[in-house]
């Protein structure tokens, strides 16, 4: 015989919101894409169309010439390689705006 005690049943919301919580954050880090850019061919701006927050650009070894490029919240833009990819603007400003909310690692 199966008996189930008051404290257990008290305790069941909370293992069913633990449990949607891991599929949450599974689902989450299911939906983002890393997209791989190759220098000379590819251009960050056009590529940071279409991410979203949690994305990541990935950047082959080389110089991208850009100027005007807006990284949304939560998008991450990584090199290959350290030093690997460079971003030159030539003379025109501003080349990167962050959301108030991001930060510059590297």
């Amino acid at each position: 015989m199966i008996v189930c005690r008051s404290s257990d049943r008290n305790r069941a919301p909370l293992y069913a919101g633990l449990f949607l919580l891991v599929l949450l954050i599974f689902h989450l880090q299911a939906c983002a894409a890393t997209i791989k850019l190759n220098a000379g061919t590819a251009v960050i701006g056009s590529a940071l169309v279409k991410v979203s927050g949690g994305d990541t650009l990935l950047l082959s070894p080389g110089t991208y010439s850009e100027h005007g490029i807006t990284i949304k919240s939560g998008v991450t833009i990584l090199s290959e390689k350290i030093h690997g990819a460079v971003i030159e603007c030539g003379s025109r400003d501003p080349v990167i705006t962050l959301p108030g909310n991001a930060s510059v690692v590297g």
